[in-house]
């Protein structure tokens, strides 16, 4: 998800539409999605597990740290 100011937030999660439905609607209120208003879904990938995609995760915040 991504804010109206760019600030990029990467996660992985097993059900995609109510996880973003709750950051949306600010479920979270101490979460870095409330802090920073990312409230858009720019892009999503199904993998062939959980694991994988928590690697997945790991490497792209690895690579935005760069």
């Amino acid at each position: 998800m991504v804010s109206i100011s760019r600030v990029l937030y990467v996660g992985s999660m097993v059900e995609l539409e109510g996880r973003v439905e709750k950051h949306r609607t600010g479920m979270f209120p101490q979460a870095f999605t409330k802090k920073h208003r990312c409230d858009t879904l720019v892009h999503y990938e199904e993998d062939e597990s959980l694991d994988v995609a928590i690697q997945q995760r790991e490497f792209v915040k690895a690579m935005e740290e760069k």
